[in-house]
């Protein structure tokens, strides 16, 4: 009987701390529930921020493509002229040549 009341009491006592326990349990549950959600709203935010960024390299690769282009086009046009204007400086130089020939 002694052993009866002693188990009694002990399991009255230690209830509360079993109680305790719990409850500090389910607030770290909850803390953590807590983190989780800022977590995943701060993941959500990063990948709209990534999403943005790779928008922008796709535009900005995109602009330097067009860019390239321009220089190729213009690195022909360039030579075009530098061709004519070789052309044209040996005709000035024929027609020097023939103008002193006819002099002399």
């Amino acid at each position: 009987m002694l052993r009866v009341l002693i188990a009694l009491v002990l399991t009255c006592l230690l209830q509360p701390a079993f109680a305790d326990e719990r409850a500090q349990t389910q607030q770290q549950l909850e803390a953590t529930r807590q983190d989780i959600a800022e977590l995943k709203k701060l993941l959500g935010k990063l990948q709209e921020e990534k999403s943005s960024v790779q928008k922008d390299l796709r535009g900005t690769e995109t602009e330097m493509g067009k860019l390239e282009k321009q220089v190729e086009a213009l690195q022909k046009e360039l030579k075009k002229s530098e061709s004519e204007l070789q052309r044209l400086d040996g005709e000035k130089k024929n027609s020097r040549a023939r103008a002193l020939n006819s002099k002399s």
